[in-house]
């Protein structure tokens, strides 16, 4: 299976989720501007870190460059301090574009204060890539 997990941001925590996530699926994490468009890909992990305020252009962005005829699943994970409005754009975006979107995502909220990645958080991502994995090698 070939998985692609990527991350957009510049949050370090986010960042570090992403790169454990990958490791656990057999694969590396790919920079946004290393990520080519027209390979082929069975599981597309795309991750971010929730703003404050405005728009996640950056996200929105990536995806709105993504063609359904490469991506055979998507899935989401992000991270978040406040609120995750954002989630709902990148959502939508991912509809507009008739991307193929898995029902599930991964949310973690972290502390306002001193917030770091716990061995909980790394567990959830690695269930989480484990579960989309296993549909997808098992149902599409």
């Amino acid at each position: 299976m070939n998985v692609a997990v990527v991350y957009i941001g510049k949050d370090d925590k986010t960042e570090k989720l992403a790169e454990d996530m990958a490791i656990y699926a057999g694969t590396n994490i790919t920079l946004v501007n290393e990520f080519d468009f027209r390979q082929r890909v069975d599981l597309l992990m795309i991750g971010f870190n929730e703003k404050l305020v405005g728009k996640p252009k950056d996200v929105i962005s990536f995806i709105n460059k993504l063609d359904r005829k490469y991506i055979k699943n998507l899935a989401l994970f992000s991270t978040f301090k406040v609120s995750q409005k954002s989630s709902v754009q990148v959502l939508r975006a991912c509809q507009n574009n008739d991307l193929p979107l898995m029902r599930q995502s991964y949310t973690v909220k972290m502390p306002l204060v001193h917030s770091h990645l716990t061995e909980d958080i790394l567990e959830g991502g690695r269930v989480f890539m484990y579960d989309m994995m296993t549909i997808v090698n098992n149902y599409y």
